[in-house]
């Protein structure tokens, strides 16, 4: 059950309390974008497929994957910063293949 509580401090940030005033856990502070602790997630996947069917009913699948995901500070949100931003995260790839062949009829 959702039990806690948030509330904007003077300041621009943000008290939490994860399980409200009469809790054991105590509140934690989370920083405004004004004061330039936040961050902003950035992420970009890209699939390829490439089906190959070389007799009937036996095919041959190449699957490619990229994924770019990354965290950066908030200070410009616009839309070419964040592209930018994902082009120079490290990109993780992965290459699948798949044979199937039909034995009979």
């Amino acid at each position: 059950r959702d039990r806690g509580s948030a509330r904007a401090l003077p300041d621009g940030s943000v008290e939490i309390d994860p399980d409200g005033a009469n809790g054991p856990l105590s509140p934690f502070t989370v920083a405004s974008a004004d004061n330039g602790a936040s961050f902003l997630s950035r992420a970009l996947r890209v699939n390829g497929l490439f089906r190959w069917e070389y007799r009937s009913g036996s095919v041959l699948y190449l699957v490619w994957q990229q994924t770019r995901d990354g965290r950066a500070v908030l200070n410009d949100s616009s839309l070419r910063s964040g592209f930018d931003g994902v082009a120079r995260v490290p990109a993780k790839d992965v290459v699948i293949l798949k044979a199937t062949y039909q034995l009979g009829r």
